[in-house]
């Protein structure tokens, strides 16, 4: 999953969700929150730069979320 993922990254930086917000551009660490908890993904719109801020691997990161789509797809048809 996207958010264990994104996660786990975070706290191998030892970086804070406060941390990785501001980097973001963010002013607040909810949207971080959301995005570990499962409640939502980072928007399109920022997905570079969040992976620049992590140092995530873009490819993985699009595996992710190709999945996550599809079992959304799969759970309403």
């Amino acid at each position: 999953m996207l958010s264990k993922y994104l996660k786990e990254k975070r706290l191998s930086l030892g970086m804070t969700q406060k941390q990785c917000a501001d980097r973001i551009g963010y002013e607040t660490s909810q949207f971080i929150s959301n995005w570990e908890r499962g409640v939502s993904t980072p928007p399109l719109s920022v997905l570079g730069i969040v992976c620049r801020v992590y140092g995530l691997d873009s490819n993985k990161v699009k595996k992710f979320l190709v999945k996550e789509y599809v079992s959304k797809i799969e759970r309403v048809l």
